[in-house]
């Protein structure tokens, strides 16, 4: 599963409006470097249901947890949210070290 897939996937839940990946994973000129986040960005019809999601260790379940293997990290462990939409930001750890910090 690489970004695509997960956008992909959003497609079929009823509350996402729109997702995009965001940030240096987002970049054509210049493609991320292994140590690079990954960063979605939410539309929702729902605000309060997603809201409430971003306290659970991972939004997407075994699909993020999917996704963040595959591209080398241990797990998604942090969750912020934004007043224009919701921002998932997954900062994973590498070896003990936390990436884009």
């Amino acid at each position: 599963m690489d970004e695509r897939g997960l956008t992909e996937n959003a497609r079929v839940r009823r509350h996402i409006r729109l997702v995009a990946v965001i940030g240096s994973r987002a970049r054509t000129d210049r493609p991320a470097d292994s140590w690079s986040d990954l960063d979605l960005l939410l539309f929702t019809k729902n605000p309060s249901v997603w809201t409430a999601l971003l306290n659970t260790v991972d939004v997407f379940g075994s699909l993020g947890k999917e996704l963040a293997g595959q591209l080398g990290y241990a797990y998604p462990n942090d969750a912020h949210a934004y007043v224009v939409g919701l921002l998932r930001e997954y900062r994973e750890t590498n070896n003990g070290c936390r990436v884009g910090e």
